[in-house]
Formats: C-alpha cells, sequence, structure tokens
C-alpha cells in the first residue's frame, strides 16, 4: 500500500463493487463526503481506466442502460418505459438532459403524440 492509504487493486475492486463514486470511497474505508478525497480518486479511476458506466448515483439506471433505451426507443416514453420510469415531465427533462449530457443521438426520438407544443418554438414538429 502507498500514500493514498489503497493499492490499485482495492480501486479496480471498489470501482466493479461500487454503483457510485461515493460508493467507491466506502469501499475503500474513505470519506465519501470529502470533495477533495472524490477528485482524487476519479483521478486515479481516470489514470488506470476503469470503466465506472454501470454507475447509477442517485438514479435506478446506469448510463449503458440510457445508451441502450434511446437506441432501441422510437419516442422518449419509449425510454422512460425501458428504463422503469413514469413519463412525467420531471423524469423526461432529467433522461433528456442526461442524454445530451452523454452525447447520445435522440433525432429518431420523438415525442408523444398528445405533447403540447411550447409557445416559445415557432412551429411544433411532430
Amino acid at each position: 500500500m502507498d500514500t493514498r492509504g489503497w493499492t490499485d487493486e482495492q480501486l479496480v475492486f471498489a470501482v466493479a463493487n461500487a454503483k457510485s463514486w461515493r460508493g467507491v470511497c466506502r469501499e475503500l474505508g474513505l470519506k465519501a463526503t470529502s470533495a477533495g478525497m472524490l477528485r482524487s480518486v476519479k483521478r486515479h479511476v481516470e489514470r488506470l481506466g476503469l470503466d465506472t458506466t454501470h454507475f447509477t448515483h442517485q438514479r435506478a439506471w446506469s448510463d449503458a442502460d440510457l445508451r441502450q433505451a434511446v437506441n432501441g426507443a422510437s419516442t422518449w416514453t419509449d425510454v422512460l418505459v425501458q428504463l422503469g420510469l413514469t413519463d412525467r415531465g420531471e423524469s423526461r427533462a432529467r433522461v433528456k438532459g442526461h442524454a445530451l449530457r452523454l452525447g447520445l443521438d435522440t433525432a429518431h426520438l420523438q415525442p408523444p403524440p398528445n405533447a403540447p407544443c411550447r409557445p416559445r418554438y415557432i412551429a411544433c414538429v411532430r
């Protein structure tokens, strides 16, 4: 063990078994509320090239789940159903925002047929 307090092997195990960055810290016996500790752990995870796509954070679905749902859906409602969510405005906005952050192609997703047009748009495309 070095001055970090954990080995690369322990970090690999922690990342594989956790569902969030804080979970990784807890697995390593670290203070999960320390922003500095979280940054340090993230740096080492990036250095090792570890996969964190299974992290759900406070969601019930992972980035990989969202990718799969978007790729297999024709509407945003389909995406939400695939993720086990109710199609409410807040759920849809959260999922859309996350898809945007991930850079997913969502051009093929259509709004539901009864979705109201927002007044700020000149034309509503269905």
